[in-house]
Parts: structure tokens; sequence; C-alpha cells
């Protein structure tokens, strides 16, 4: 089924304070039950179950044995939380050459890699169904050269990548559900006219909006770094990062934002076990006390 352009209907998900983007939580729902004291209405995490590739790639312990999102989304559903999954094809400047050339990256004929990426996005809506709400698709530009930005590092010559048939698949097994492709940091670029609502990755608190729609009528959204600006844990043995903006800037961010119905997702600091930065939990819980 084609997704009809800018639905009404899909937006009604995205409202309310906002809610965090939470890397490899270790426990599906005490994680869940931790994080919904914050007064949020959604979620939104990274990390993968089921990959229809791994055999194909030179490398092991791609696919965890654990299905840590399906455990997640059940758990914040029975929380009356929805479930934003982000998503990175992993095709960014040789961070993974194993899997760039495995998927197709490289391969001339680019239809390999636009059939293996739309497998891997089937299979996961297939498996989650309704329990996923949304997709925020990462790192369109280095699949499009066309973007505000350009990371591709693959000849792209007379290939341009399927991003309505990205979109039909990322629906699969949920014709609601939500899709996202991302331009970039605080650029706005319309890759497909099937993609319900902005990427809105601003980080910092600026970028404030002023219309619910963007000029090419997507709901609006803004996604900032509310502790940590490197956007994930990576030092291991280091303390989780506190709140960096004063509590009534915050306040008035998302008080601006809701005016024009617009969401803010906060990026939330979280470490390998699971453990979300109890600041940030606090601050977030009285940011909801001032609105």
């Amino acid at each position: 089924m084609t997704p009809t352009p800018y639905s009404p209907a899909r937006r009604a998900v995205l409202r309310g304070l906002g809610g965090a983007a939470l890397l490899g939580a270790a426990r599906g729902p005490a994680f869940a039950a931790r994080y919904r004291p914050a007064n949020s209405d959604w979620l939104a995490n990274c990390r993968f179950h089921l990959n229809p590739l791994d055999g194909a790639v030179p490398a092991s312990g791609r696919t965890t044995k654990r299905d840590l999102i399906g455990e997640v989304a059940d758990a914040c559903h029975a929380r009356g939380l929805r479930f934003i999954l982000y998503y990175n094809h992993s095709c960014n400047s040789a961070d993974d050459p194993g899997w760039e050339h495995a998927v197709g990256y490289h391969a001339a004929d680019k239809s390999r890699l636009a059939s293996n990426l739309l497998a891997i996005l089937r299979e996961l809506g297939a498996r989650y169904g309704s329990r996923l709400d949304a997709w925020w698709f990462d790192s369109c530009f280095s699949l499009d050269p066309r973007g505000v930005y350009n990371s591709v590092t693959t000849d792209m010559h007379g290939f341009q990548f399927p991003w309505e048939d990205w979109t039909a698949a990322a629906k699969t097994g949920f014709d609601g559900r939500l899709v996202t492709l991302s331009s970039g940091m605080l650029t706005h670029f319309l890759y497909s006219t099937h993609q319900d609502y902005e990427g809105g990755e601003a980080n910092d608190l600026v970028a404030v909006p002023t219309s619910r729609y963007t000029p090419d009528h997507l709901q609006a959204h803004r996604w900032v770094c509310l502790d940590n600006p490197s956007w994930v844990h990576s030092r291991v043995n280091t303390p989780l990062a506190p709140p960096r903006f004063p509590l009534t800037c915050v306040t008035d961010y998302v008080r601006i934002s809701n005016r024009s119905s617009v969401p803010v997702t906060f990026n939330l600091d979280i470490d390998r076990t699971g453990l979300i930065s109890p600041e940030s939990l606090a601050f977030l819980r009285k940011v909801k006390q001032q609105l």
C-alpha cells in the first residue's frame, strides 16, 4: 500500500511534553517503568534484534539473541507510552567496511543495496506491527547526495535511492506507523513526500518553532540533547551527564513549541545497563510541573 502524504490522523501520535532517545536499555519492563514517571508521551530507542542479512556479513554479533526492541515496545505500550525506533543503515564514511560491502553499498548495481535495506525494514515492521508507532531514520544523506549534507562515499552515478519504496516498507505491519527521514542537524530537506513528520534534529534549544507545519506541510518536530551533546554515552567508566540548560529555558522552549502544537523529543544520557541520568529524569519532572 502506498502511504498517504501528510495524513492528519498520523500526526496525532506526536504530542505532549516529549520523549527521550534511549540507547541500549538492558531491562525492558524495568526500563520503561523507570522512564514513565518523567511524564512523557513517547520513547525512542535504538537497537537490533533480527537482521535478515546476518549470515551474509563477514562478522559475528550483529544480531542480538534477545529481542530487546520487542520487550521495550511491549513495556512502553503497557504504560501508555508510544514507541519510536531509531534506525541507521550504517553505511557512513567507512565506519563499518564489512557491513558496507555485504549490504551492497559499494556494489556496481545499487539495486542490491536498496533491496537489502528494504528487506530489513519489512522484517522489522512485520515483526513489531502496531507495537512500533514510528521510525526516525538517520543518515539519509549517505544514501542520497541531493540534500543539504552529502556524505555519500560510493559511486551513486545513475542511481536514485527509492525513498517512496523505503517509506512504504517502513509501514509494513502497521499502516499507521509514522516515518521521518532526517536531513541532518538544523537542516530541512524533503527526500520523500511520503514522510509524516520532520526529523527536527536541533541538539540545542534553537530553531524555536512558530508554526505546526514546515513549509512543505510536514508536522514540525524538535529533537534536543538535554544532557549529553554527543548523543550517546560512549566513554566507559564515566558518569552520566547532567542537564546542561537552565530549567526556565527548557520550560519556555517546550511551552512555545507546544503553543504551535510542535512536539519536542529530549535525548537523555543512558549507559549500557539501561540506567538513565537520574538528574535528567528529575529535571523533566520539574519541566512538566512548570507547564
